[in-house]
């Protein structure tokens, strides 16, 4: 939802030749997933966000039978209470700051296992 945190990560993952599709909150990439059906690997979502956060855009995406990796950044520690959080399509729980590394680990590893 931080916009200057999206350009960043949208930069880096650009920088190692992913495309990237970019969203504001849960809501705005639901309608870009709807126009990008089939094209999209991996989402790579913050847990808070306003309008939708990643809880009420994994429900969608599981009610739409969303199959691909979710990764999740958060400031926060995960409430266990939050089921959908702890759902088998994420694949990784990163907590802010970011560690780059670390995400693009995730990011090749959860590509990687896609594929297989």
């Amino acid at each position: 939802d931080n916009a200057e945190l999206r350009e960043a990560l949208t930069s880096c993952l650009h920088n190692w030749q992913y495309d990237v599709l970019a969203a504001a909150n849960g809501q705005s990439a639901l309608n870009l997933l709807n126009r990008h059906q089939g094209d999209v690997d991996l989402i790579v979502s913050d847990v808070i966000m306003p309008e939708m956060g990643a809880e009420g855009l994994l429900t969608a995406l599981q009610e739409r039978g969303w199959q691909a990796p979710v990764v999740l950044i958060s400031g926060h520690t995960l409430d266990r209470d939050h089921k959908v959080l702890q759902s088998a399509a994420v694949v990784a729980h990163l907590q802010k700051p970011l560690d780059l590394e670390d995400l693009g680990r995730i990011v090749a590893q959860a590509l990687v296992d896609e594929e297989e």
